[in-house]
């Protein structure tokens, strides 16, 4: 059984801007954890 890193979901609102709030974590901005973690990859290895 393969899984995969993906969330299906339905949601209706009446504003954009209302599903980040309803969904914060679907927006984060990853690009930091991204980079500590290259960092900490290339101390470690």
């Amino acid at each position: 059984k393969q899984e995969h890193d993906v969330d299906i979901v339905l949601v209706s609102v009446g504003d954009m801007k209302a599903i980040k709030k309803a969904y914060p974590n679907y927006f984060l901005d990853t690009n930091q954890f991204i980079k500590e973690m290259q960092s900490a990859f290339k101390k470690y290895t």
